[in-house]
């Protein structure tokens, strides 16, 4: 009796290891989003750019970091890019220095919508203020 219990055990273990999830496909979307950010007419670099993904309102600036789904860091020209961008509305909130004279903080956000059948793409400015 034991050993047709193992052998019994034996086919019930093959089974679950036989039954795998199997791999899910990644379905390439083709969005993005380019943001620059401007201060006085000037690109405003090195700023940290946070997005929040899915959200109606405006997120605040009082959030931590760990609050926001992503976080850039603007180039020489001020420009954040990302590819691909998951559809939906969100919220991009930016946080940098100015660099004219005195270093004081400045911020901005936007609104934007990712949908890809009538709105992949979005190429626009944060314009920001002290």
């Amino acid at each position: 009796m034991p050993i047709k219990f193992h052998y019994f055990f034996l086919l019930i273990a093959g089974l679950f290891l036989q039954c795998t999830r199997p791999e899910e496909t990644l379905i390439p979307i083709n969005t993005s989003l380019s943001l620059k950010t401007v201060h006085h007419d000037v690109p405003a670099v090195e700023v940290n750019v946070f997005i929040k993904y899915n959200v109606l309102e405006f997120p605040g600036y009082d959030k931590q970091p760990e609050y926001f789904d992503t976080m850039l860091v603007s180039d020489n020209d001020g420009r954040v890019k990302l590819n691909p961008v998951r559809p939906g509305q969100h919220w991009a909130v930016a946080f940098g220095a100015s660099e004219h004279g005195i270093v004081v903080p400045i911020y901005g956000s936007m609104p934007f919508l990712i949908d890809v059948d009538n709105h992949p793409a979005v190429d626009t400015f944060i314009y920001m203020t002290e």
